[in-house]
């Protein structure tokens, strides 16, 4: 009897031991389980916003090369056009050459706006900047969000559009105009502009080119600085020449940068604005004089 009862006993504790060792192995597969969980989740997010980046680079590369393409088709139109004018006696100058150079300019940048308009309306300026990747179409919207996610075709995509302030005129006329874009992980869009915190930069990229239906804007860097979304460091007009000699002051006196370009009352302003992340709703501004070459 005494027997049959220890073999109870240990038969009991063996079951206790088997239960509990089945209870932790339960637990580490569910660990392991959600452990992979979170490993497939971070990959296919991952996957997903290259995609998504990827769209986007496809996008507008294509529009890129279409513009290329009609740029080199209208001067060959312009230098066959040149060359018979030369076979007919009608081209006689230096003076000619130069005109025809300014012909060429022109309809190619009508010609770009046409085409650009008839993929959307909202297009107003095309930036560019030699070495670095700032090369995009500038839309002008109804508010400050759509083009936070939706590309220049309208197509929804996380990067977005370069756009300007839709309490800017479009046309450029207003005394300081104001561009957003995001800062791309990828390092498209604005993410560029805040290679100035490095004062080195300046002395490489001093300046930019906007092109716009009108004629064609040299824009000079004089300042760039870190800001808070919430202060009120914008400003698209000033009731007074020393309002704005003011603000271009201060940020002057805030940059991460120097430069020597002059700054009067009479000049215009273009200001860059993207994100940056030394705190909680941190902006980096890019400012420059905003000059019309042609």
């Amino acid at each position: 009897m005494k027997e049959k009862f220890m073999s109870r006993k240990i038969a009991k504790k063996k079951n206790g031991k088997n239960k509990r060792i089945t209870k932790q192995k339960l637990i580490g597969m569910i660990g392991m389980c959600f452990s992979g969980m979170v490993v497939v989740i971070g990959i296919v997010i991952l996957v997903m916003n290259q995609i998504v980046y990827q769209q986007a680079d496809n996008s507008y590369d294509t529009l890129r090369g279409t513009l290329q393409t009609l740029d080199y088709e209208i001067s060959m139109e312009q230098a066959q056009a040149d060359t018979e004018a030369t076979e007919n006696g009608t081209k006689t100058d230096d003076t000619d050459d130069t005109a025809s150079a300014e012909a060429t300019a022109d309809s190619n940048m009508s010609a770009k706006f046409d085409l650009l308009k008839t993929v959307n309306e909202d297009v107003c300026a095309w930036i560019l900047q030699e070495g670095s990747s700032i090369d995009y179409p500038v839309a002008h919207g109804s508010d400050n969000e759509y083009y936070l996610h939706h590309l220049y075709t309208g197509e929804k995509n996380k990067l977005g559009c370069i756009f300007m302030d839709f309490r800017n005129s479009a046309d450029f006329s207003d005394k300081n105009t104001v561009l957003y874009g995001h800062n791309m992980k990828n390092g498209s869009m604005f993410h560029s502009i805040t290679d100035y915190k490095d004062p080195d930069v300046y002395l490489t990229r001093p300046t930019m080119t906007l092109y716009t239906p009108d004629g064609t804007y040299l824009i000079e860097l004089f300042a760039g600085d870190v800001v808070s979304v919430n202060s009120q460091f914008l400003q698209f007009n000033f009731d007074t020449d020393e309002d704005f000699l003011d603000y271009v002051a201060q940020l002057r006196q805030n940059s991460t940068f120097e430069s020597d370009v002059e700054m009067t009352a009479k000049d215009q302003m273009i200001m860059l604005c993207t994100c940056s992340y030394e705190f909680t709703g941190a902006r980096y501004v890019l400012a420059g004089k905003l000059t019309k070459i042609s």
